[in-house]
């Protein structure tokens, strides 16, 4: 099984920024990329169900987000 990791430290707007955050144990945390604020659209008229349709989403905090996946035994 697979979870994600949401940073939730203020990144400013630094869209692409990839970074690292140092863990209480002194390694080094999971890579994170800075998502941006902006709008985009989501979705597409092909493939499942659950995707359709597209639709405009606007992000209104920049927040970060695992670059990599994490698995519940690297957490």
């Amino acid at each position: 099984m697979v979870m994600g990791f949401i940073g939730v430290r203020y990144l400013g707007n630094n869209q692409g920024q990839v970074f690292q955050d140092q863990l209480k144990d002194g390694s080094g945390g999971p890579e994170m990329v800075v998502v941006p604020t902006g709008k985009y659209t989501m979705g597409s008229d092909q493939g499942q169900d659950s995707a359709k349709p597209p639709h405009e989403v606007e992000i209104g905090k920049p927040f970060a987000i695992v670059k990599h996946e994490v698995t519940f035994a690297e957490y």
